[in-house]
This record gives structure tokens, C-alpha cells and sequence, in this order.
């Protein structure tokens, strides 16, 4: 059980890794970062439900919680740049 939550939480670290690098290799392409803002953003939703899919535990109120931190996150990171 250990190994499954370790290669899922793998890959969303590696989602947010991933987006970091871009910010970090394109920091003046203003509308590549807002596709990777909402690139990421749709990731992590999916990966949520995925995930929770995955250990039978996914319910409309899971769902509902990543889409409200998802689009909360990107509202505010994209108000940034």
C-alpha cells in the first residue's frame, strides 16, 4: 500500500516540478506561464480524483474540494503575474 501512495504522490511532485521548471526557464513568456498555471491546475484536479478514485474513497464533496483548490490556486497565481 505504501509503494502505490509513493508513486502517485511521485507524479505530483513531479507535476509541480515540472511547472516550477517551466516558470523557471521561460520567466518573461507571460502567456506560457498562464497555459502552465492552468495546465497545472487541471493536473492536480485530475490527479485528485485519480487518486482517490484509485483507493475507492473518491465522493462528490472530494471533488468539489480539488476543483475549489484548483481554480482558488490558479486565480490567485494568475493575479500574481
Amino acid at each position: 500500500m505504501r509503494k502505490h501512495h509513493f508513486t502517485h504522490f511521485l507524479v505530483l511532485f513531479g507535476i509541480f516540478g515540472l511547472s516550477i521548471l517551466g516558470f523557471l526557464l521561460f520567466p518573461t513568456d507571460k502567456e506560457f506561464q498562464k497555459s502552465l498555471i492552468v495546465a497545472t491546475s487541471s493536473s492536480y484536479f485530475a490527479w485528485g480524483v485519480i487518486h482517490h478514485w484509485v483507493h475507492k474513497d473518491l465522493y462528490l464533496e472530494v471533488v468539489i474540494e480539488y476543483l475549489v483548490i484548483a481554480v482558488v490556486g490558479s486565480i490567485i497565481t494568475l493575479a500574481v503575474i
